[in-house]
């Protein structure tokens, strides 16, 4: 869900304004609004295959509902990310990653192995770690858009779907090759 989400307006974030930085408010206002139309869809049609797919408990479908919650999260989040490469603060994105991916690891290892039952517990914590990951991407890049002015450009909008389709697909299908192996497994178990 999150490659949709994502529809590749990351790096086409980082191409079109990391040589041109006056550019990127209105380009990062626009995507913004790109991803959000986006990223509404997807978590609508996970929560949705999840509540109507059979022989799932009501634990499961509420855990899918959860997770796909966080589909906006993280595709805000990586636009936000992006913004670090434009402005060459790759050191900080980093630390922020690495601190993030640990805590999530550390987190879940704690809820699986000193609870009973601990998959909905796992998603409403993986909600607010996003959140949180999302809410100090947003304070850190608010500091490079200081006199940032939102412009709705409907046609520039219209283009950059259509313009950001290749790096979608690439996205796509590095994740489909990347995990070919569990796509295969569960196909077949």
């Amino acid at each position: 869900g999150s490659i949709i989400a994502a529809w590749g307006l990351g790096a086409l974030l980082v191409r079109e304004t990391a040589a041109r930085r006056e550019k990127f408010p209105h380009y990062f206002s626009n995507y913004l609004i790109i991803r959000f139309l986006i990223r509404l869809l997807v978590s609508f049609f996970v929560i949705l295959l999840g509540w109507t797919l059979p022989n799932y408990e009501c634990v499961t479908r509420w855990s899918i509902t959860i997770l796909a919650l966080c589909i906006p999260l993280t595709a805000t989040s990586s636009l936000f990310q992006s913004a670090f490469f434009v402005f060459e603060k790759l050191k900080l994105t980093c630390l922020i990653s690495i601190l993030a991916t640990a805590f999530r690891i550390l987190g879940t290892y704690l809820i699986i192995s000193k609870m009973i039952n601990p998959l909905l517990k796992v998603a409403w914590f993986q909600l607010v770690v996003f959140a949180f990951i999302l809410a100090v991407y947003v304070a850190i890049t608010c500091r490079y858009l200081s006199r940032w002015q939102a412009k709705l450009d409907r046609t520039f909008i219209t283009e950059q779907v259509i313009e950001a389709v290749p790096f979608f697909l690439y996205a796509a299908i590095m994740t489909l090759e990347n995990r070919v192996d569990v796509i295969l497994i569960s196909l077949f178990m």
